[in-house]
């Protein structure tokens, strides 16, 4: 993988929560997804993209994190 110039980590207690962050956040911004794990006190999504900045990470991440956090979870 390349250097990247920004990365942005989501984590959560609901799988389904974090799906749904996982597709706000690529439909907030420009970026893509690398890599979801999901697994017991391992849920994470990072993300980037060839020609993402520091910008659409952060709102990519605002995205998503408003979807966990309205889930509560």
């Amino acid at each position: 993988m390349e250097a990247l110039e920004a990365l942005g980590i989501i984590e959560s207690f609901s799988i389904a929560s974090l799906i749904e962050a996982a597709d706000a956040a690529v439909k907030s911004a420009n970026i893509t997804l690398i890599e979801i794990r999901l697994a017991m006190a391992l849920r994470r999504k990072s993300f980037r993209h060839h020609d993402w900045t520091v910008a659409d990470v952060t709102t990519a991440v605002e995205a998503g994190a408003a979807v966990v956090a309205a889930k509560g979870c």
